[in-house]
């Protein structure tokens, strides 16, 4: 996994570093929003009381927003609103999914302290890259974080919450769980559309 990782990692570096898109636009949005990577690398140094009060404080207050906008809230250009009970019903769906059938695996006590552990990194990395790489010097939150990067941890957050014994039975569960999906992507599809056209 962490092979499969770091060969990602630095694909992903090639691939950036070789095929950057309107690095003029970048350079100017940098210099009208005051973004400097070394003064901000600075001011965490000289402040790391106050960052980390920052990094808190975006999860205190955009916690939901990033666990809304990670199943799907926002779409396109963040500029397509999926109705917020359509967002609530497929977060349903997916614990119901992990909770109302045996699974075949259920991770021990340490494994899921070491996803929450891998978790919580990934999490820090994001904010902190993002800080680094995209807020003005200074400025007391993190800009530039979009619900969708947490998807992936999503997932991991599922995988912690696998039973091999669920107390949970519903008859017909996956044939149930997928026709309300695809209800839940056509009224996404639909919401789609209507916004574009």
């Amino acid at each position: 996994m962490l092979l499969i990782g770091s060969m990602f990692a630095v694909g992903w570096y090639v691939f950036t570093t070789r095929y950057k898109s309107a690095p003029d636009v970048t350079i100017e949005y940098n210099r009208i929003a005051n973004v400097d990577t070394s003064r901000q690398i600075a001011f965490i140094k000289e402040n790391p009381v106050k960052f980390l009060g920052v990094l808190a404080r975006e999860y205190i207050v955009y916690g939901p927003e990033y666990v809304f906008g990670a199943v799907g809230n926002k779409l396109g250009w963040l500029d397509v609103n999926v109705n917020m009970g359509i967002i609530v019903l497929y977060i349903i769906i997916l614990l119901l999914s992990v909770v109302s059938e045996k699974s075949k695996f259920e991770l021990n006590k340490w494994s899921k302290i070491w996803i929450i552990a891998i978790i919580l990194a990934i999490s820090a990395l994001l904010k902190i890259s993002m800080y680094v790489f995209f807020t003005p010097v200074g400025l007391e939150r993190v800009c530039g974080v979009q619900g969708r990067y947490y998807t992936p941890i999503l997932f991991l957050v599922l995988y912690c919450v696998t039973k091999k014994d669920n107390s949970w039975k519903i008859k017909n569960v996956n044939t149930k769980m997928i026709s309300i999906s695809f209800i839940l992507n056509v009224l996404t599809l639909v919401t789609v559309f209507k916004n574009y056209l």
